[in-house]
């Protein structure tokens, strides 16, 4: 085809005698129909401009006359594709269309596969904050327990300086013994019942994590072998994961310093006073 200088395309062809059906085929793929052409659907019901060619006239001579040779019939002019243009045009199309699913597949699969290593990844970070956040709350556990040991152990201690006080100075202390045992024992249960319930939160978090941790490591086994599987239960699980990761972190020491120095003073204050 030929650009005219008004920025039509054309082409002259000589077509056979009869109807014709043909199309525009625009940038290699695209089929288009003539808006201003007629139209014909064919028997797969598609839709195509028609074109109808019957043989040129012959002037009629009269019989004396001298026979005259006419000039060639002129060439129809037509834009539109041969029958074997067509089918080698949809040939092309049907194979380039065939390379172009095949890149897609490929870059799906490779994209498929991209998302499975980086859930994979996300899936190994969420373990290592899962251990952290075990060896966390198992640091402040053991800290709680060693709290309640020190606490029962320096409370014993100082019953044993108070009866030691209450014998040098019996007159004294003899009304302020019971008093004395029962506010260190006061303070030191209120204290261990404090203590005992930051040991229940610290508890309630570890068998969470450990759950998570065994769920984790069964997801990440599946990663090779059922992607699919992997994929969903790895979703679930990072909310999980990063849930549970931050109410480790968000935990505070324990509260107690297991000191009994401030309840001496008041003590020994009263004495005074008495």
């Amino acid at each position: 085809m030929t650009k005219t200088q008004n920025g039509d395309w054309e082409v002259a062809i000589e077509i056979p005698e009869g109807q014709h059906q043909f199309k525009f085929v625009v940038d290699n793929n695209n089929w288009r129909c003539h808006p201003q052409l007629d139209k014909k659907t064919d028997a797969q019901g598609i839709e195509n401009n028609v074109i109808s060619v019957s043989a040129p006239k012959q002037p009629s001579v009269p019989r004396q006359a001298p026979v005259k040779e006419e000039p060639p019939a002129p060439k129809i002019v037509e834009t539109y594709s041969r029958r074997a243009d067509v089918i080698a045009l949809v040939r092309d199309n049907v194979v380039a269309l065939e390379e172009e699913n095949k890149v897609c597949q490929e870059k799906l699969k490779g994209a498929y596969s991209q998302l499975v290593e980086t859930l994979k990844g996300e899936v190994s970070e969420g373990l290592n904050a899962l251990d952290k956040g075990v060896t966390h709350v198992n640091g402040f556990t053991v800290r709680a327990n060693q709290g309640v040991a020190n606490l029962k152990m320096n409370a014993s201690e100082k019953i044993g300086e108070i009866r030691e006080h209450i014998t040098k100075i019996k007159e004294i202390l003899v009304e302020k013994e019971g008093v004395a045992n029962d506010a260190v024992a006061g303070n030191m249960n209120q204290r261990i019942e404090i203590l005992e319930g930051e040991i229940a939160e610290f508890k309630k978090l570890s068998p969470i994590i450990q759950q998570l941790i065994d769920e984790s490591s069964s997801t990440a086994k599946t990663a090779s072998t059922n992607p699919n599987e992997f994929v969903i239960k790895t979703q679930k699980l990072l909310p999980e994961i990063h849930q549970t990761t931050a109410m480790a972190a968000a935990l505070h020491p324990p509260t107690d310093d297991a000191n009994f120095e401030h309840l001496q003073l008041n003590l020994l204050a009263s004495a005074g006073r008495a």
